[in-house]
């Protein structure tokens, strides 16, 4: 038996609208020999009735049914289910560019690469802020060991769609997603895979493309209670610390931990009221004492200015929760200023601050420019979810005359 090179999984729910674009712009692709793991997690509406009919015309399409439990189960499913060399992962809701599966294996067998990281465009065109963009757009870099300008300076977090693996290291690093959490499980997946890769590669190449939000989506609910989410991101936290802490990353650089935890929760907390924001830096001391006993990882000069002030903020948060506001307009311009910069600020950093600054706004009015003669392709129109599911039934109906579902087989969980 001859076995796919690539195994492409998508958990599927409730998501008819989209399936049939999702599914078309996968088996389009240039290179042929993947497999489709749909894993339909105990979808209410259409979604099963379109990977039947999916999967009746393309013998690639594997369909796992199980009961609903999350995205994060319904791609655990997947891992153990792929056959493939490599695995990479597509909502059911987004799409990808027709040579995908070609130029992401070509990455992996030039460089023998456990971690291959490409780019992304968001649907509709233009429809994510500056901080999306720069999540999405990858820079060309190979890196043979953990550093910190994985997490820092590369588009290396947070979505687990823009990257691909080695199901070989996958399987040897038992590594598998937290069921556990709703919101920022990709997250604690990508910081306990990178430190054990010792090959990742980062691909400019804008690969897949990214539905921004939909109505339903979990991203979607969250963003309606920031509170609720800042809360989730505080337990986020907690996982990551104790993943890195049981496997003895802190030695590396306890630094760029504590700097992360900073980068990932200050300018939320800063905005909450002086209640709330007690007891989220109680939170954060009762973590920070507990994963940091007998360590100083700010004490280093070279340690950014905001991880320093924070630092030292969280550890003087008094145990009763009376603590004084972080809102100051000193650490707030700090704070600011750094990512203003993209990098930390030390005192060296802030001598060549208005340089960069003039360099970067050249540099994004070039690409303004840029953008404004590139003709639009195929793949970057705008999409088109009703006519996919128009041309999917089409197909199955031409197919499927007699009105028997050829080559369907549907797998348990």
């Amino acid at each position: 038996m001859s076995y796919p090179k690539i195994s492409i999984i998508i958990p599927v729910f409730n998501v008819e609208d989209y399936l049939a674009d999702c599914l078309e712009s996968i088996r389009k692709q240039s290179f042929d020999n993947i497999e489709i793991i749909c894993i339909n997690d105990g979808s209410t509406d259409k979604s099963m009735e379109i990977l039947t009919m999916a999967a009746a015309v393309d013998r690639r399409i594997r369909i796992i049914n199980k009961p609903n439990g999350g995205a994060s189960s319904a791609r655990n499913v997947g891992i153990k289910a792929a056959r493939g060399d490599y695995i990479m992962f597509v909502d059911s809701d987004d799409s990808i560019s027709s040579d995908a599966c070609e130029r992401i294996l070509s990455a992996f067998y030039q460089s023998k690469a456990k971690i291959v990281v490409f780019g992304a465009v968001t649907n509709p065109r233009n429809g994510g802020d500056e901080w999306l963009e720069k999540a999405i757009s990858p820079r060309n870099a190979v890196y043979d060991e953990l550093h910190p300008d994985i997490i820092f300076k590369e588009a290396s977090l947070p979505f687990i769609w823009k990257t691909a693996f080695s199901n070989s290291f996958l399987m040897d690093n038992d590594l598998s997603f937290d069921q556990s959490i709703q919101l920022g499980e990709d997250l604690v997946f990508l910081l306990s895979a990178y430190p054990q890769a010792d090959r990742i590669v980062f691909i400019s190449d804008k690969l897949y493309r990214y539905r921004v939000e939909r109505e339903g989506s979990i991203m979607a609910s969250f963003k309606r209670s920031d509170l609720d989410r800042l809360y989730r991101h505080i337990i986020i936290v907690e996982k990551v610390l104790a993943i890195w802490k049981n496997a003895n990353w802190f030695n590396t650089d306890p630094a760029v931990i504590v700097d992360f935890i900073i980068q990932f929760l200050f300018e939320s907390i800063s905005l909450q009221c002086l209640d709330v924001q007690s007891n989220l830096l109680l939170d954060l001391r009762i973590l920070f004492e507990k994963y940091f006993d007998g360590i100083d990882p700010v004490g280093s000069k070279d340690v950014n200015i905001i991880t320093r002030l924070f630092y030292k903020q969280v550890l003087r948060t008094p145990l009763d929760g009376a603590g004084k506001p972080i809102q100051t307009w000193m650490v707030r311009l700090w704070y600011r200023l750094n990512r203003r910069l993209g990098e930390g600020i030390t005192l060296n950093s802030l001598i060549f601050a208005p340089f960069r600054i003039s360099m970067r706004a050249i540099q994004k009015r070039a690409a303004s420019h840029k953008n404004d003669l590139n003709i639009t392709t195929n793949d970057q129109a705008d999409d088109y979810p009703t006519f996919a599911l128009h041309c999917l039934t089409r197909e199955f109906e031409n197919r499927n005359s007699d009105g028997t579902l050829h080559n369907v087989r549907i797998e348990l969980a």
